[in-house]
């Protein structure tokens, strides 16, 4: 071996595990649309049961799509320089803690703001996910990772309607939000490894500066 031939960086712990990221990333990018649209199927029965009129109802939707599109950005330069990974996880638990929540509200106004705090849960999923994914897989795969986390998205898009549909038709509607507990959960449990990689990748890469 040539003595004098630069040595190729040794891969980050997160590259090397960069289908567990896509994977994980992949749930969030399928989560925050599915919410999106899986929550308009069941206005008519929340407005119902929590007796909201047209108008306060349709604010169950767009407090959650407002707060979403403010945070976004600020979310992402945050994550940027303190760690997506975590942030992802962060916006995880949040989701899941006010996906609870909103299962639980006793009233309208308290559903809508809960839906503001579970917006910024999605907003962290939102805002790192594909960020993640471009950082991890180098740029002969990233095409194809991305494809993929994407088709995610619109999973979630397409797939909200008709569960909603199923969930309002044979359950209480407060089950559109209880579903998304145990997938945050599973997603923490599975993520916690990978929360340890990108703090050691940080730390060596500290190292070398």
């Amino acid at each position: 071996m040539d003595a004098s031939r630069p040595q190729a960086p040794p891969e980050s712990e997160m590259v090397r595990h960069r289908w567990r990221v896509l994977s994980l990333t992949s749930i969030g990018a399928f989560m925050g649309p599915l919410d999106s649209t899986i929550v308009s199927v069941a206005l008519p029965k929340m407005g119902e049961s929590l007796n909201l009129s047209y108008s306060e109802a349709l604010w169950v939707q767009a407090a959650y799509l407002l707060v979403l599109s403010i945070f976004l950005i600020p979310i992402g330069r945050f994550a940027d320089a303190r760690g997506r990974m975590r942030f992802y996880l962060a916006g995880t638990a949040a989701f899941g803690i006010f996906s609870m929540v909103c299962a639980l509200s006793p009233n309208g106004t308290f559903l809508i703001a809960a839906r503001c705090f579970q917006a910024l849960g999605a907003a962290c999923l939102v805002a790192t996910s594909a960020a993640l994914v471009t950082a991890v897989f180098p740029p002969q795969e990233r095409g194809r990772a991305l494809g993929l986390n994407v088709m995610a998205t619109y999973l979630g898009l397409t797939a909200g309607p008709v569960i909603g549909g199923l969930i309002v038709s044979h359950a209480s509607w407060r089950w559109i939000f209880f579903i998304n507990v145990p997938i945050a959960i599973a997603t923490l449990a599975n993520g916690w490894f990978l929360l340890g990689a990108e703090k050691r990748d940080r730390k060596a890469a500290g190292a070398v500066e």
